[in-house]
């Protein structure tokens, strides 16, 4: 009976439909690389979209060639400033937007760039309830830019 249909689009795989992901990893469970030469904007995009609680980018440089959007509330961290980092591979956009949903948890990683940026920010702000913390960015046009929302915590940003 796995996976029966009683009626068109109702499935009743109950085990699926309910299954919910609390603590995912970009390279365990989404193919992300880390190696700072691949692309790893689609693996780290689908892990956010996965729904998960936590997404964890461990160690490694990440490659990223457009912006990643964070939607509903979550933790998404990396093992530290000094061995994880976001590396923006576009001139414009923001590295990683943190809208739609607030309380999120996003910190432990460097953000920092390949090309020479002409507009946007490394981290742009439109929701409250955000807990930013433990980033250092090397940036060369902007940090975080916060246009909306308000209540966020932000700390222990080097720039």
């Amino acid at each position: 009976m796995v996976g029966m249909q009683t009626r068109p689009g109702i499935n009743t795989n109950w085990s699926q439909r309910f299954k919910r992901l609390y603590y995912v990893n970009v390279r365990d469970h989404f193919g992300a690389k880390g190696d700072g030469v691949t692309d790893d904007t689609a693996a780290i995009q689908a892990a956010i979209d996965s729904g998960a609680d936590h997404i964890d980018l461990g160690t490694g440089t990440y490659l990223i060639s457009s912006t990643l959007t964070l939607g509903g509330a979550c933790r998404f961290t990396g093992s530290g400033m000094d061995t994880c980092a976001l590396t923006g591979n576009f001139a414009t956009g923001n590295v990683l937007d943190l809208g739609n949903t607030g309380f999120h948890d996003v910190g432990q990683f460097t953000i920092t760039t390949t090309v020479n940026r002409t507009a946007d920010a490394a981290i742009h702000v439109d929701v409250s309830d955000c807990y930013i913390h433990d980033i250092r960015i090397n940036y060369p046009f902007g940090g975080i830019l916060q246009d909306g929302g308000a209540v966020n915590i932000i700390e222990r940003i080097y720039i």
